[in-house]
Formats: structure tokens, C-alpha cells, sequence
């Protein structure tokens, strides 16, 4: 009996140490995209493998979500993956 109050009280403070996985935005995941037009629009995009939001150019049209017109509002959306580590 008292091994099974010892297991379970690891359980429980094991559990409520545990911190929730937070999900940012899909458009944080996705590889950026220019888009087929030739327009030079200054964008950020956030990049997984540096976890940090990055400069490109947008061509205007189609082109996907990962694409932000100010830095700052990039930083804010993808907060939660440039916090984790990187694997």
C-alpha cells in the first residue's frame, strides 16, 4: 500500500510540474512564399530553423500566411516557437 501512495504522489507533482504545450498559429510552421507576381513588398516571415522572424520580399499575390507586414506582429503570433528549444 504505501508503495502505491509514494507512485502515485510522483504521478500527481509530476503532472502539475508539467506545462501545457502551447500551439501557435500554422502559419508560423510553413515554408514562405514569394508568390508568382513581381512586386517587391518588404515582408517577416517566421523561420523554424532559426526561430526567429527574417526579412524576404512578397511578390503581391497568392504566396501563403507566413508572411507579416511588421516584424513585431511576427514576434507576437510565433512567440511560443521561439521560445521552445531547438531540437
Amino acid at each position: 500500500f504505501s508503495s502505491f501512495v509514494v507512485t502515485f504522489a510522483i504521478l500527481v507533482c509530476d503532472a502539475v510540474d508539467a506545462k501545457p504545450k502551447i500551439r501557435p498559429p500554422k502559419n508560423c510552421t510553413i515554408e514562405p512564399e514569394e508568390g508568382p507576381c513581381r512586386a517587391l513588398h518588404s515582408r517577416y516571415f517566421f523561420n523554424m530553423t532559426s526561430r526567429q522572424c527574417e526579412h524576404f520580399y512578397y511578390g503581391g499575390c497568392y504566396g501563403n500566411t507566413n508572411r507579416f507586414i511588421k516584424k513585431k506582429r511576427c514576434e507576437k503570433e510565433c512567440k511560443a516557437y521561439m521560445e521552445q528549444k531547438a531540437i
